[in-house]
């Protein structure tokens, strides 16, 4: 964490075979905090539309770069 970023660096260290659904308990931050695992690995996340109560753009921010949501 620098100032408001968040830097996420790449790792190897997460098995790609890594496929679990995430609940998000109706809470923003699960979803948000979870999404840049999918950048290496399988997961669902339920309810992904929960982003939209602070960030309804935070879907499309991620596959600007990379993230491909199904």
């Amino acid at each position: 964490v620098k100032n408001d970023d968040v830097i996420i660096n790449p790792t190897n260290s997460v098995p790609s075979q890594f496929n679990e659904s995430v609940e998000t308990y109706d809470d923003h931050r699960i979803a948000m905090a979870f999404a840049p695992l999918a950048l290496q690995s399988s997961i669902t996340i339920e309810e992904e539309n929960v982003v939209a109560k602070s960030y309804p753009n935070f879907w499309k921010g991620l596959e600007s770069v990379g993230f491909n949501k199904l």
